[in-house]
This record gives C-alpha cells, structure tokens and sequence, in this order.
C-alpha cells in the first residue's frame, strides 16, 4: 500500500519521505522503494524540521542525522542518528486535526494518545532491542512526561474532538513507573474524567498498580504474553 502511495505521490514532484517502526529496523528495504525522496530512522521531530529548514533555504541536507538519501548516482548517503530527546515537554502538542482524527472518533469513539515513550523490556519479537542498538549511548530510551503537561494535552483534545467514550494510551508499559502513575490517577479524574485504557506488562502487575488505574478511571488493561512458553517467548 504505501508503495502505491508513493507511487501516486511522485507524479506530482513532491518529495516523499518515510518514517516510523518500518523504516527505522529495514532502512535498506524501504530506502530501495522507487519514488523515496528519503528516510528517517528513530525520533523525527527535530530531524524533519531540520529537513523542511533546509530544503525551503536551499541548503545541503544530506548530513543532517537520522536521514538516509539516495543519491543521483545511486549511493545511499546514510546519516547517523542524534541523541533521544530527553525532555518530551519541549515538544509542542501533536497536530491531530492533519489526521482527521474526528472521523476515527466518529467510527469508534476512542481518541488515541502517546502518554511517554519508551521500553525498557528487550523481547526478541518487539522493535526494543532494535532500537536499544540504535540508540545506545545516545540517552535514555524510557522518558516520561510531566503529568501536568499531558494533561493540558488532553484537556485541549476533549475539548477539541466531540463524542471522546475512551482515551486508549499506546505507551507499551504504561504502569512502569508508579510514581509517575500515582500523579496521574490524582490529577485525570478531576481534570479529564474520560475512561481510559491502557497495555501494561504481567510482571508489572501489582495491587498498587491496579488500585492506581481503577482510581484514575482505566476500565480496561491490554497484555500481549505472545505465548506461554517462556524459553519461545524470551529467546525466539
């Protein structure tokens, strides 16, 4: 499918870049699609304002880290990635109006949000270990945003979107850290009040935990084991 779109995208000049889970583990397979302007490995935030930033003044962009280009002679031109944003909450709150988000409301009444980023888990069928490699030495993989900031977020997206039933909060770990969940089941009722569901590990699962989520109004709990076999599951 994006093949596809791709395809249909160049015939109007546009330079068409790619990012996400696909492009950061295979580079080499999507960077090979005919019509791919370029890719982006890892966090895009920055790197693709630096992108933008340097096509609008006509500056060279083929150095600009976390980007892979082709070449007019063929060469893939493979940058290095920058080091993970730390701090989220210097990042401005996600566009979702570009996405027409409202229609995917409309259909299901779920309204998706990121709440941190981040896993410190390593299982072998997950992107985790990938970007462990990625990223090492370039700062923390798990960050967590204030509670308050994410809460000005969704303030402003309930307000925003009508006929929001559910918040489903993608992180992959959302109860890892319980003082950052404690903040949160104090400050959601009262600000948001939108029932919510969340992922979480089994290991991760204690009475606090749970005591946590029902207080802050989570009626559903999402756990991926994959399989029961602990030897498949940690090695294969």
């Amino acid at each position: 499918r994006t093949v596809q779109i791709v395809d249909f995208i160049k015939k109007f000049g546009i330079p068409v870049v790619i990012g996400g889970v696909h492009a950061t583990i295979a580079p080499e397979e999507v960077i090979q699609v005919d019509g791919i302007f370029g890719l982006c490995r890892g966090e895009g935030e920055h790197a693709l304002l630096d992108l933008v930033e340097a096509l609008e003044k006509k500056k060279d962009y083929t150095k600009i880290k976390n980007w892979w280009f082709k070449s007019v002679d063929g060469r893939i031109i493979k940058n290095s990635v920058r080091p993970l944003i730390q701090d989220l909450d210097i990042l401005p709150f996600a566009d979702y109006d570009i996405f027409g988000h409202q229609t995917f409301i409309n259909a299901f009444g779920v309204l998706q949000v990121f709440a941190n980023r981040g896993c410190p888990y390593q299982c072998s069928y997950c992107i985790n270990p990938t970007l462990m490699r990625l990223y090492r030495g370039k700062g923390r993989l798990v960050r967590f945003r204030k509670v308050n900031k994410l809460m000005d977020e969704l303030l402003i997206l309930k307000q925003g979107f009508k006929d929001v039933k559910t918040i489903e909060f993608f992180d992959d770990t959302f109860i890892l850290n319980t003082q950052w969940l404690q903040k949160f089941a104090e400050l959601y009722p009262k600000k948001i009040g939108v029932p919510f569901r969340c992922n979480a590990r089994a290991n991760l699962v204690t009475p606090k935990a749970v005591q946590l989520l029902k207080k802050a109004g989570c009626y559903m709990v999402n756990m991926a084991i994959e399989t029961g076999n602990e030897q498949l599951r940690i090695n294969i």
